[in-house]
């Protein structure tokens, strides 16, 4: 069957053809929150055993600076390309323009849409104009694989530019363009009709929830993280029932004191200052060298660290967008929640103190 398909093209299209073997990603631009709801369904973030994943996507310097790609999602494919191995293929071409998503050798869409979130997601003014041609037609896809496997073997391999993307100094580059984006000049829109039918399932979208952080004080966080630098050289006494006492804590309980300390070394696994991974029993995790570097350093350099690890976190970019300065007021941090990740506005308060906080601590507006 070929049919006309409108935007929005995760909702009209991606949902309806969840990939069960293989995806094929061709998008000059790409987003970090974008690509990863698209990924959770070929298992990120490591890819399910029988999936392959291969991407195309331009990944000039410039895309970065003008905030047409982000860093996290760099990072998103960096990380699966690493644990995957040649299961996951990333590469880079100059000058593609073309936008096409391949679902098991056997459901193609061509459009113009990018895998980001006005291309691929937003409706109404929010969201581009977007349509494209979606097909199963064997002869048609043939032709497109013919295709894009000849300009697919031209391409670079991720690998070949990436330290570039790693280097502090660009990285701080793209940090302060995405604080001041140019203001748009979209004086004239069309409202692209919100589109009913199929959602993310309810268990996919709490496992995409761990981006965003919890809520914790500034005390909560500079006491953790003083006490997992303290233990470094012995983390069999770092226990969770100690940090608790160190924390203050009254709960008996140790589902109780669990509760309490998710939310503040969720924050640090986010900000790459402590290992990632469940924490059972008593253990907790230890810092990660960029931890131990954030423990030995200086105020300024603390901040340049956070920034820099803010940066690739895959709501950062969406959330810039919301305000030309980029501080976003409560409000539309509470709808973007709600948006983006399909929140009821009753749970999304319970993040926006969380996100507000994690901004100031980088030079990113106040905390109410």
């Amino acid at each position: 069957m070929t049919e006309f398909i409108a935007s929005p093209m995760f909702a009209r299209w991606f949902l309806r053809h969840p990939p069960q073997r293989s995806l094929l990603l061709c998008s000059p631009f790409l987003r970090g929150g974008t690509l990863e709801r698209v990924l959770e369904f070929v298992g990120f973030p490591e890819l399910r055993p029988e999936m392959e994943l291969k991407v195309l996507f331009r990944g000039l310097k410039r895309d970065f600076l003008q905030g047409a790609s982000d860093l996290a999602a760099v990072e998103l494919l960096r990380r699966m390309e690493r644990q995957c191995g040649g299961r996951v293929e990333v590469r880079l071409l100059d000058n593609l323009h073309m936008k096409a998503y391949l679902v098991d050798g056997k459901q193609m869409l061509i459009t113009s849409g990018n895998c980001t979130s006005r291309g691929f997601e937003r409706t109404g003014t929010e969201g581009n104009v977007e349509g494209g041609i979606a097909t199963d037609d064997p002869t048609v896809v043939a032709d497109f694989l013919s295709y894009f496997d000849s300009v697919y073997a031209a391409a670079l391999p991720l690998s070949a530019r990436v330290g570039e993307y790693l280097d502090p100094e660009f990285q701080d580059q793209v940090l302060r363009a995405s604080a001041h984006p140019t203001a748009g000049e979209r004086r004239h829109s069309y409202a692209v009709p919100r589109v009913s039918g199929p959602s993310v399932p309810a268990g996919e979208r709490e496992e995409r929830d761990t981006g965003i952080p919890q809520h914790y004080t500034p005390e909560a966080m500079e006491k953790t993280l003083r006490f997992l630098y303290e233990h470094r050289s012995a983390p069999a006494s770092a226990t969770k029932t100690r940090l608790a006492q160190v924390l203050g804590s009254r709960a008996v309980k140790q589902s109780d004191q669990n509760r309490k300390l998710y939310g503040v070394l969720k924050n640090l696994q986010l900000l790459g200052l402590a290992q990632a991974g469940r924490m059972e029993g008593e253990t907790l995790p230890a810092l990660t060298p960029l931890g131990i570097r954030y423990m030995e350093s200086g105020p300024e350099e603390r901040r340049k660290l956070l920034r820099l690890r803010l940066l690739l976190l895959p709501w950062f970019s969406e959330v810039m967008e919301l305000d030309p300065e980029g501080r976003p007021s409560g409000q539309a941090l509470l709808d973007y929640l709600c948006r983006a990740y399909g929140y009821k506005p009753s749970s999304a308060k319970r993040y926006v103190p969380a996100i507000k906080h994690m901004l100031a601590a980088c030079g990113f507006g106040e905390e109410d």
